[in-house]
């Protein structure tokens, strides 16, 4: 094989970020949290990647899946957890389907609330 050759696919799989996305999910969402409520409310991307949240409000927050008090509808978005003002974390990577999540410190407020929906 030719050094061009070599040197040039280098190149492309450095710039193009090649690898398995399973092992190397890239971020393709982020969710912003203000005093207002979460933004957008509905989030959509492919399989093997995250959402970021970031806490834009002077007060914390904690993203955690649906159910209420179970959690466990998509354990990967309880990653994010308790987020203090200015705050960023992101999920796990999520696979498929429909996540709900909410802002587990303000249970009542359906602004505090939305959905990952993962192809």
């Amino acid at each position: 094989m030719n050094r061009s050759y070599i040197a040039l696919a280098a190149v492309a799989c450095i710039a193009g970020s090649c690898g398995d996305s399973a092992t190397g999910p890239t971020q393709d969402a982020t969710v912003t949290i203000t005093s207002i409520g979460v933004s957008p409310k509905e989030v959509h991307l492919k399989a093997w990647n995250q959402v970021v949240f970031v806490n834009n409000d002077t007060l914390p927050h904690n993203i955690v899946s649906d159910p209420v008090n179970e959690h466990t509808q998509c354990p990967a978005i309880n990653n994010v957890g308790y987020l203090p003002p200015g705050a960023t974390r992101q999920t796990l990577t999520l696979i498929s389907g429909s996540c709900g999540f909410h802002d587990h410190l303000n249970l009542t407020n359906d602004a505090m609330r939305g959905t990952i929906r993962v192809e």
